[in-house]
């Protein structure tokens, strides 16, 4: 029993299925631009808002070691704490809002432009205002969080200085006690003599370096271009999805031509 298949058609076949039903194309191509310029009405908005946060090395960074690193500054590091629980909280009570730390956090992302120590924060949101305002608070929270460590390091080198100072301190008065009961003609008056000297310039070095800490002045960065209101959305982006509305309404087009040519040659 022999059965007959349809012929198989080319690129001239289809060529001419568009010259003879080409009103099909084009009426099926514009339904798909209108329909993709509604579906793009009803999609959420999604405004996206960049502070430049300009990072300074702070006395914890220069044993930070890896990553993309400017000097004593990984990048790296300080791109993941913009996006810590501890920035987020501080953003959000910045930005006066009951949504979780979580949340706000997913909103940020974070770039670094080559060969600088500047920190990119962006963050999206479904209004220019909510995008401007969760990209500034995140880029302070940042730097709050940033100084705050860097006290705490100041503050615990200082104790460590200070535990130590009073260390050799009560080493010291020991010796001195103990070379002031010595007979003047006693051979121990120079070993303790040259422990005394030892200790002293010891206690002078750890009193520089404690005067040295107690003055200095902490900078961990500053905000060198704030947040700009958004004046479009990044999302939906209205020409690729009008580009792809008029593909797939093309595409059906040609398959609803195709459709009505077979039906005209089985109706003959």
């Amino acid at each position: 029993m022999d059965v007959t298949h349809p012929p198989s058609m080319d690129l001239s076949d289809y060529l001419g299925l568009v010259r003879r039903h080409w009103w099909v194309v084009l009426l099926l191509t514009a339904v798909g631009v209108a329909g993709a310029a509604a579906v793009t009405r009803t999609l959420p908005r999604e405004y996206v808002s960049s502070t430049s946060v300009l990072v300074q090395p702070s006395g914890g960074d220069a044993n930070a070691a890896g990553g993309r690193t400017k000097g004593e500054i990984n990048l790296d590091t300080e791109a993941q704490l913009v996006r810590s629980t501890q920035v987020a909280s501080a953003a959000a009570e910045l930005m006066r809002t009951g949504v979780p730390d979580r949340d706000l956090a997913r909103a940020v992302s974070v770039e670094v432009p080559p060969n600088t120590t500047v920190l990119q924060i962006k963050y999206a949101a479904g209004t220019p205002q909510a995008a401007q305002a969760g990209s500034h608070a995140f880029a302070e929270a940042y730097l709050r969080s940033r100084e705050q460590n860097a006290h705490y390091e100041l503050d615990t080198q200082i104790r460590a200085l200070n535990a130590k100072l009073k260390q050799l301190n009560t080493q010291l008065a020991q010796i001195v006690t103990r070379f002031g009961k010595l007979n003047p003609e006693s051979p121990s008056r120079a070993t303790l003599d040259s422990q005394r000297s030892t200790l002293q310039a010891q206690i002078n070095q750890l009193n520089g370096k404690l005067n040295q800490l107690s003055t200095s002045t902490i900078s961990v960065g500053r905000i060198i271009s704030d947040a700009g209101l958004p004046a479009r959305p990044r999302k939906p982006d209205l020409k690729i999805n009008l580009a792809g509305g008029a593909l797939a309404g093309a595409l059906v087009g040609l398959l609803a031509a195709a459709l009505r040519h077979r039906l005209d040659r089985r109706i003959r």
